[in-house]
């Protein structure tokens, strides 16, 4: 769980330091709305909530990053329930590795 919770932030951030913002500001002046497909996912729907003034930046990104854990939690427990195993960026060099995982 700790290591989820580290690797949930670093990817937030990553992706806020990567433009998250300038990115969602652009779709927004473009006329793009929450309920636009792909606009609902998390990340989207926090900065949403920030540009109404439902949050602070601070907050947002808060809830962002709870949003992300709770995401990879569920996906944890379906590969663990209905594939039989869990895969990490290190267990994992190329896509093309994984059908040799799975049997």
């Amino acid at each position: 769980e700790k290591g989820l919770s580290s690797a949930v932030r670093a990817r937030v951030r990553k992706r806020i330091d990567a433009g998250a913002f300038d990115e969602f500001r652009i779709l927004r002046g473009m006329g793009y709305a929450p309920t636009d497909p792909g606009l609902s996912m998390t990340g989207y729907r926090e900065l949403f909530e920030y540009d109404r003034g439902k949050y602070s930046l601070d907050e947002a990104v808060g809830k962002w990053i709870v949003r992300e854990r709770q995401y990879g939690r569920r996906q944890k427990t379906l590969m663990k329930r209905d594939v039989g195993l869990f895969l990490t960026s290190e267990a994992v060099n190329s896509v093309r590795d994984i059908p040799e995982m799975l049997y």
